[in-house]
Parts: structure tokens; sequence; C-alpha cells
């Protein structure tokens, strides 16, 4: 019941949308399909893109009117769901140059790129290579008290890589990622009438998971001669303003710990 409501909420927003707007650019209509179920069509009178979403596998998919897809991808949204209720891309993604050649790839979870992503120069040649991962265990954002307030972020974490368009290397290095200190957050709501996403700056004391450089990191030329040699290290113990992600692991198991003896 609960996924069929979502599905509603969904394309109740689709088809809001006016069936047909003449003077505009962008011509959008709904349909029903026996294979597809409810599919949102939308065509660009201009240069005779389409873009299709559908209600039963959520696949959206953009193609030119040469026939060359250039996006591929699922989206989820609706009320119930993680991503709030716009749908949002979440799942594998691909996209692609007007001449059919890869642009990037990668997975995303409700708009936030998630995992290794790969980008490429409109030659095809691999541009930039990025990694990003949770910086907290995905037990720590799902379960009680204290830790329901950990934010589900997705930061860079691991190896970074870019390369020139004739494939030489000319970036590498390694990402870590830390909590930081700050006097002010970001809380993300949602109004339940309007359904609009409200941005709250709010005061206090917080540690924010924040992605650094650390370890080596080298940047070339073009024909492979090196440029820079730097090393970052995150010396936590000398700086009062950052700390390991493992300070917070601690903390939530010294309250868990506490909050026993109590009991």
């Amino acid at each position: 019941m609960r996924i069929i409501l979502t599905k509603i909420l969904i394309f109740i927003s689709l088809i809001g949308i006016s069936q047909e707007i003449p003077k505009d650019r962008y011509l959008t209509k709904t349909y029903k399909d026996e294979m597809l179920g409810n599919v949102w069509l939308q065509i660009d009178t201009e240069n005779g893109d389409t873009i299709t979403y559908n209600s039963k596998s959520d696949r959206f998919l953009k193609k030119s009117k040469e026939g060359v897809i250039l996006i591929d991808g699922h989206k989820m949204g609706g009320m119930g769901t993680p991503c709030g209720c716009e749908p949002r891309p979440h799942g594998y993604w691909i996209e692609r140059y007007r001449n059919g050649k890869l642009k990037e790839q990668g997975r995303y979870f409700c708009n936030r790129k998630i995992g290794t992503w790969t980008y490429y120069h409109e030659n095809g040649q691999i541009s930039k290579v990025e990694n990003f991962a949770e910086p907290y265990l995905e037990m720590l954002t799902r379960h009680g008290n204290e830790w329901d307030t950990l934010k589900r972020y997705f930061l860079l974490e691991g190896t970074y890589l870019e390369y020139y368009p004739n494939g030489q290397l000319k970036v590498e290095g390694t990402y870590e990622i830390i909590e930081e200190y700050s006097k002010t957050d970001t809380i993300f709501t949602f109004d339940p009438d309007t359904y609009e996403e409200i941005i709250e700056i709010v005061e206090g004391e917080f540690w924010i998971p924040r992605s650094k450089k650390s370890k080596y990191w080298n940047t070339y030329s073009e024909n492979g001669v090196i440029l820079s040699h730097e090393f970052y290290k995150l010396r936590t113990w000398e700086n009062e303003n950052i700390r390991s992600i493992e300070s917070r692991y601690w903390e939530i198991f010294g309250k868990i710990f506490t909050n026993e003896k109590k009991e």
C-alpha cells in the first residue's frame, strides 16, 4: 500500500504540469502504457530532445533527436521515500555527449553522489575519477536516540585522479573524511503542507564531517613531467578544530555506556 501511495504522489506532481505548454519551448504530456505504467513525456521543440519517466521502473531517459541516449538513470520520490516528495536521481546514472561518447557515470543516493564516479573528455578519454563515501557507519545513521541526528552525508574519500585529454595523468591524490568544529550548522526540513524544503541555519557547537586532502598529492604536465609534489598530514591531535571520525564513535559509545549504568 505504501509503494502504491508513493507512485500516486509522484505522478500527481507530474500530471499537475499542464498537458501542453504552447508558449514554452517544451511540450509536456502524460499517458498510460501497459508495460511501463504511467509515463511522463517532455519534448524540447527547439532541438527535438525527449525526456521520459515511467512509474513502474522509475527509469529516467533523455534522448536526442538523432537517437543518442544523453541520460539513462533512475529517479525516486514520493511520501515515505528517503528522497522526499520530488523525484530525484537515485541509483545508477549515465550521461553521454551528443556524439554518443560517455560524459559521466556513477550512482546516486537521493541526488547525492555515492561510490566511484568516472568523468570523460568529449574525445572519450577519462577526465576525472572521484570516490564518495558516507562518513559514519550506516547503523549509526539509522538507529536510536543520540545518533539519530547524524546526517547522511556523502563526501570525497580515497583516491582522486584527473587526466588530460591525451590520457596523461594530471593530478593524483587522496581525500580523507574528518570532523571539523563549527558554531553553525544547516538543518534541512520540509513544510508538511507545501512539501517545500526548508533550510535553517542554527547556532551552537557542532562537529561536521568534511573532506580534506591527505597524504601525497602530485601534479603533472601534459607530457608527464612532475610539476608539484605535496604532502598533507591531518594532525588532528595538534588542531583543536578538527578530529577523526572515530572520535564520534567513542562519544556515542560513552553515552550508551553511561545510560546503561544509570538504568
